[in-house]
């Protein structure tokens, strides 16, 4: 297993700032001619948590590690780590009627275990969301989340309030804090931007448009311009939002154990405002060039939405997260069931108009891609979520070794098939290879979210000096890094020990947001004649 990094924390001032301290290794140090007297050895396990169903739909209890196959990349790999979990006092009342029935319930061939304890995030995408929908879903995701959590897991709420990411509560066992941020949350007015406004506006003003006046050109030009303006608009709510959940999926990728990801939004559009380029073009085609039209649909705006969506599906699978998406938009049609279908490959945004298909087709992909399910905000979403709730409560952990050395950034398809005779097999699609580096950014930022917050290990400690005044309201802010150097790893080099770290920073502030700092290498050397004295001494990065 890889060997955990140092992550240290401190408050200071208004903020808060965590570091990890990811250690240079042998292999790298040798890199620069230095000669290793370690041999690091790490094994690299794959895990993937996987739902079997039987024909019924309900979980199926009782199989052995003989009974899966899993294939990497199309070749089948050897499991070196198996375990069923069940929580055998979620589903009691079903026991007891199997009882009554005078059925004997399903006994393992294994010992069950109880599941290990979770993370549940509750994610609101605000952008393009009306306030009734946001307040609908974050109510039955409360109710939801009220009956969800055991003795252990741990919860955490966040939004994208429509400029950035915002951390409404702490990662905390401590339930009510995450409870009482969605009861807020649910209170406070949100932010679906003025998209809808705008297409409103530009309804009005085609009724106003008068085919045979000698202004017409000039009116239809200006509602173009207005739709590309907002279009514009938009791009940039669109980056900020999926930079926003790329941000929290680099959160929960430092989390350990597994993580239920309620993720509601109205989804991702290339291009909003081309249904009203096309409503547009359809009443007063005479005085529209569809050359241009279709050229606007082909914008950098539109193929940078596009690929960013894309580098999101891929890397979405970074983590031990499964997603449970929730499409909120507007367009979700009225009156309908939460959920799309039983298993995410059946699933899809079909009640929403052809302009929405996009939308609801991304958080749909996500959902798939994780193993998880999708659903549509709806009167009955606290009651179809429940199928989250079995997922982590009746389901099997599978490791196996990879092939080959896997490579930072890789992406590598798993399948697993069980053989049983019409069971369903719900699990992620493939596994993205964190590097190193990312890993403890990661650490860094999941250090950051913790409460209560752990001091820093090892003897590790983070330290703010006297708030200097800078350019504008701005100050600038010394920090001192002391590092003992009996935890460092130091490589001889004729009359010298040295050691490289890399330190990864994030930073946040009181109102919930963060980010991530540049971050910041360390070298440095210690003669030998001085190498057992400065083993209990610290050294200090500022």
């Amino acid at each position: 297993m890889r060997q955990a990094r140092p992550v240290v924390r401190r408050r200071f001032l208004p903020l808060a700032l965590s570091a990890a301290l990811l250690p240079a290794s042998a292999a790298r140090a040798q890199e620069g001619g230095l000669a290793s007297f370690l041999d690091v050895v790490e094994v690299e396990v794959f895990n993937v948590d996987v739902v079997v169903l039987g024909p019924d739909g309900e979980p199926l209890t009782g199989l052995e590690a003989a009974d899966f196959v899993v294939l990497q990349d199309g070749q089948p790999v050897e499991l070196t780590n198996f375990a069923a979990y069940r929580d055998e006092g979620f589903d009691a009342e079903a026991f007891g009627q199997a009882a009554a029935a005078g059925q004997a319930p399903a006994r393992a061939a294994e010992p069950l275990l109880a599941p290990p304890p979770a993370t549940w995030v509750v994610y609101v995408d605000q952008a393009r969301l009306e306030p009734g929908p946001r307040n609908q879903v974050v109510s039955e995701t409360r109710d939801f989340l009220a009956k969800a959590l055991r003795p252990g897991d741990r919860a955490l709420v966040a939004t994208f309030d429509g400029a950035a990411l915002k951390l409404l509560s702490p990662l905390s066992a401590e339930h009510e804090g995450a409870l009482g941020a969605l009861e807020q949350l649910r209170k406070q007015v949100g932010n679906p931007g003025a998209l809808a406004g705008v297409a409103s506006q530009v309804r009005a003003e085609l009724l106003a448009v008068d085919p045979d006046s000698m202004t017409a050109q000039q009116q239809v030009d200006q509602i173009l311009a207005m739709i590309e303006a907002a279009g514009k608009e938009e791009a940039l709510r669109a980056r900020a939002s999926l930079f926003a959940v790329r941000d929290l999926l680099s959160i929960v990728a430092g989390l350990e154990g597994r993580v239920g990801l309620l993720l509601a939004g109205g989804g991702y559009e290339a291009d909003p405002v081309a249904h009203l380029n096309r409503l547009v073009e359809a009443q007063f085609p005479q005085f529209v060039n569809p050359q241009n039209l279709l050229a606007r649909e082909l914008e950098a705006d539109v193929a940078d939405i596009r690929t960013q969506v894309g580098a999101l599906q891929k890397s979405v699978n970074s983590a031990r997260v499964t997603i449970y998406s929730i499409y909120a938009g507007a367009s979700r049609g009225p009156a309908v069931s939460a959920e799309f279908g039983g298993i995410p490959t059946n699933s899809g945004p079909s009640i929403a108009p052809p302009n929405s298909m996009e939308a609801g087709a991304t958080l749909s992909a996500l959902a798939e891609a994780t193993g998880g399910r999708s659903f549509v905000g709806a009167p009955d979403l606290a009651e179809r979520l429940e199928v989250a709730r079995t997922d982590f409560a009746s389901y099997y952990s599978l490791g196996y070794r990879p092939p080959r050395e896997p490579e930072p950034g890789a992406f590598h398809e798993v399948e697993v098939r069980v053989r049983r005779e019409g069971a369903k097999v719900v699990h992620r699609r493939g596994l993205t290879v964190r590097s190193r580096e990312d890993a403890a950014s990661d650490a860094a930022v999941a250090a950051l979210l913790a409460d209560p917050h752990p001091t820093g290990p090892r003897g590790a400690a983070l330290e703010a000096g006297a708030a200097e005044a800078a350019r504008g309201r701005a100050q600038r802010v010394p920090l001192s890094l002391k590092i003992p150097l009996a935890t460092v790893t130091l490589l001889p080099d004729g009359a010298v020990h040295r050691a490289r770290l890399l330190i990864h920073y994030a930073v946040a502030d009181p109102d919930g947001g963060f980010r991530r700092l540049e971050p910041r290498p360390l070298a440095f050397e210690v003669p030998n004649a001085s190498l057992a004295g400065a083993l209990g001494q610290h050294v200090s990065f500022k």
